[in-house]
């Protein structure tokens, strides 16, 4: 149906009719049916059905990537040196993941928390701990460059009280390992992890400083193996271990000690005197030692002959206190013990095994008697040869000897001839030592009493080199 201005009405206004109008219409009005507007939309309904479902695909794999980012948000790797513990609600699911790819709940269901298991070290070094104040110049010099101080200020100057009342610097090095993962994130923050070190390892230090005297901090090695050193690492490892830190401290080094610098001078002197204590006492032993090599050939056959001469001396002492006392029984108790080191002391002297001076004074004493027992066999086979012929015909025995005796006499450097010519009667003869001869004697004589002299303390060293004290002494090398 199709409606126009050309059709007659009646005017709203003026009432009547309306007359035609003469133009034609500008508005010409359709009514369609639904199936043929229907047939129209399809097309853009099915485009934007489209666009939806791509959008809507788009937001389901997005989803999807975000649900799976977020379950693989709590994946973390594990490096070299570190552990891994897994959490899950809050709780420990794991406490020890090995190095590598590990996967856990993401946050906030769970978590992967790492902890390095390396090395750590802090240095106890500064005057907040127990070392004296210093400037930036001071710390660029060696303590020996300081000089000394005439006072210590507690408020600035660290310092550690000994057993004896001295005060001491120190520095130390704190070496340890995070050992329990699960207990060190429960019960440490990393924030506040240094300072529980150094509080604990301080504790530990004033604690048994204050057990030792001066000269024993002084002595103390700096390797970590010391006596000090091993009980403050014990300390600290006790402490630790009471509040569940999962800390251990590996060792505890003293890097430096000192006393204080204001009396430093007056205990280098006492170190340089126990040092020069300690070189003696080993040359000593070195020289004791080379006398017993000396001696015997070897320290084992050296010792066991001291220990025999030692034995035998006592013995000899047993003796003669029992001859004091008139007891009879006692004295042969005390000779009998006496040949019987007597006895090995020979055996031993004897081995062939034993070598040094003492087997040469053995073998020079075997040859001293075989020549004295010769020489006075000689001595008496001679006696007895003149003693028959005196028997036989003493005038001819006399005169031989008295001439033999005489000739000795004549042939002594100290002895002048004087020879007066036939003839001369009324001789004065005035004596007088002949200066050349005198010179000549004089200078003999010295010569022979320089070398008995030399005899002599050759004898001397030789007889102080053997001597044995039997008393047995501790020498103490600190």
């Amino acid at each position: 149906m199709t409606e126009g201005n050309s059709n007659q009405g009646q005017d709203p206004i003026l009432g009547g009719d309306t007359p035609a109008s003469q133009r034609e219409a500008s508005v010409t009005l359709q009514q369609r049916t639904q199936r043929e507007s229907g047939s129209l939309m399809d097309p853009a309904h099915e485009s934007l059905a489209d666009a939806l479902r791509i959008t809507m695909r788009v937001v389901q794999f997005a989803m999807i990537a975000l649900v799976l980012l977020f379950f693989l948000s709590g994946a973390r790797q594990i490096n070299e040196g570190e552990r891994g513990v897994r959490l899950v609600f809050g709780r420990v699911a794991d406490d020890n993941l090995t190095p590598g790819f590990q996967l856990s709940w993401p946050f906030p269901i769970g978590d992967l928390i790492r902890v390095g298991t390396g090395t750590e070290r802090i240095a106890l070094d500064g005057a907040r701990e127990f070392w004296p104040f210093l400037t930036e110049t001071e710390r660029r010099r060696s303590i020996d460059e300081l000089g000394g101080r005439p006072s210590l200020d507690p408020a600035n100057d660290g310092s550690l009280i000994t057993r004896d009342q001295n005060l001491v610097h120190a520095q130390w090095r704190v070496t340890y390992q995070r050992r329990e993962p699960a207990s060190y994130i429960r019960n440490i923050h990393p924030e506040h992890e240094e300072r529980i070190i150094r509080a604990v390892t301080k504790r530990a230090v004033v604690r048994h400083v204050a057990e030792q005297s001066i000269d024993g901090v002084l002595r103390e090695g700096g390797s970590g193996e010391g006596s000090l050193s091993i009980a403050v690492r014990s300390t600290a490892r006790d402490l630790l271990e009471d509040i569940g830190s999962g800390i251990r401290v590996e060792s505890m080094e003293l890097i430096s000690k000192v006393p204080p610098l204001a009396a430093r001078s007056a205990f280098n002197q006492v170190s340089s005197a126990q040092s020069e204590a300690q070189r003696e006492v080993e040359n000593a032993r070195a020289h004791a030692r080379g006398a017993l090599l000396g001696a015997a050939g070897s320290i084992p056959a050296a010792e066991r002959l001291v220990e025999l001469i030692g034995e035998y001396e006592l013995a000899t002492d047993r003796e003669r206190a029992a001859r004091d006392d008139n007891d009879a029984e006692a004295v042969q108790l005390a000779i009998a013990d006496r040949d019987r080191w007597l006895a090995e002391i020979h055996t031993l002297m004897e081995d062939p095994e034993t070598s040094g001076q003492v087997n040469s004074l053995v073998s020079d004493a075997r040859t001293y008697q075989l020549t004295e027992s010769a020489r006075r066999r000689t001595d008496f086979a001679t006696y007895q040869a003149r003693l028959a012929q005196f028997r036989e015909n003493p005038s001819v025995t006399i005169h031989r000897d008295w001439s033999d005796a005489w000739l000795a006499f004549m042939n002594r450097d100290a002895v002048e001839l004087f020879f007066q010519p036939k003839g001369v009667r009324g001789t004065e003869m005035r004596f007088g030592r002949d200066p050349e001869i005198m010179r000549t004697l004089e200078r003999v004589q010295k010569q022979r009493r320089a070398e008995e002299i030399e005899r002599q303390r050759q004898r001397e060293l030789e007889r102080r080199e053997f001597e044995v004290d039997t008393t047995r002494v501790e020498m103490d090398a600190g």
